[in-house]
């Protein structure tokens, strides 16, 4: 089939050589994509050291499609994507944005394009998302198995995700100021407030092949979810909600801390507080102006119960008291 529309993908590569093989699995799955029209950016995000350089001489040999970015400077995972963005080829009507740590099927992408096309509210789509709760505690499903069929979330998950270009273009592209970690959430929800939807198509056949998580990285990204949190929410809620949106946010870093503390994990206290203040910090230079807010009573949004679920009890425990909630609000909205 030859009039499918084009296709950019853009991998964003930072010291990939720490993935070992994973990268080069990466490549090799992404480049055999089973689709007719797409090219291939691969943006190296100012890394020590050489591997994506290195695979771009390899792979293009062989693969024409296959074009070479290098930033001077690390702008994270919103700056990285954004700048590939730029350089994008001029006839593309989808962006796809993957992690250097995403391995595919040759099939992967063609669901996911069909899919968009059929519907024309679809702004991003992907093989996995999340749901938000009206106190912007974001939930996954404990088991993403649970639902078959495609439908809507509050945000389709950053290792993949397919958007319309001239979408992406319009609400400006990822926040540069959240960096990493949540930059999807806050797309996403931008994309809403234009008119858009987020979908994902469940058991696409795509592969998040990440490292275990060690502790800095986990301090990490305490860092940066606990500070992009509350720029989030002040970005997209609106101004009677953000009370009780804060004060979740608030208890839920408590809990984290307390639980923390009896680990004696002191670097990921202090992470979560160094976040959480850096937040309050940039709560306005962190915003991108412009965009209509979230009405705090909309029913896509998941009820307050499982903000307050999420702060008294044990993560996974909670995921599991509320898939119902979830099944039940995705299967209610395929009904209607």
């Amino acid at each position: 089939m030859t009039d499918r529309p084009f296709v950019s993908i853009v991998i964003l590569s930072y010291n990939s050589s720490k993935l070992g093989a994973i990268f080069s699995d990466c490549l090799d799955s992404v480049l055999n994509t089973d689709y007719p029209s797409f090219e291939v950016i691969l943006v190296d995000n100012a890394s020590a050291d050489n591997a994506a350089e290195t695979a771009f001489e390899r792979y293009s040999k062989n693969h024409e499609n296959l074009r070479f970015l290098k930033l001077e400077k690390n702008l994270g995972y919103t700056g990285g994507n954004n700048s590939g963005f730029q350089h994008v080829s001029e006839k593309a009507e989808f962006v796809a944005f993957l992690n250097d740590d995403v391995i595919v099927s040759s099939d992967w992408l063609k669901p996911l394009i069909d899919a968009s096309k059929e519907n024309q509210n679809i702004g991003a789509i992907g093989p996995s998302g999340s749901y938000i709760a009206r106190g912007s505690t974001t939930v996954n499903l404990s088991n993403q198995n649970l639902v078959a069929f495609s439908h809507s979330v509050g945000y389709v998950h950053g290792h993949c995700l397919v958007i319309r270009r001239n979408a992406f273009a319009k609400v400006g592209g990822f926040n540069p100021h959240i960096f990493i970690y949540g930059d999807e959430i806050d797309l996403c929800e931008r994309l809403r407030s234009i008119g858009f939807d987020s979908y994902v198509v469940p058991r696409n056949r795509v592969r998040h092949a990440q490292l275990p998580l060690t502790p800095e990285r986990v301090a990490t990204k305490l860092y940066w979810n606990s500070r992009n949190q509350i720029l989030f929410a002040f970005q997209n809620f609106p101004p009677g909600a953000l009370l009780i949106s804060f004060s979740i946010i608030l208890l839920n870093r408590a809990k984290h801390i307390i639980s923390s503390a009896f680990a004696k994990n002191a670097r990921a206290c202090l992470a979560i507080v160094n976040g959480s203040l850096n937040g309050i910090a940039q709560i306005r230079k962190g915003t991108m102006p412009g965009y209509g807010r979230r009405s705090f009573e909309d029913p896509s949004l998941l009820p307050i119960s499982v903000d307050l679920l999420h702060v008294v009890l044990p993560g996974r425990i909670a995921r599991q008291m509320v898939d119902s909630i979830i099944v039940g609000k995705i299967s209610g909205k395929r009904s209607n």
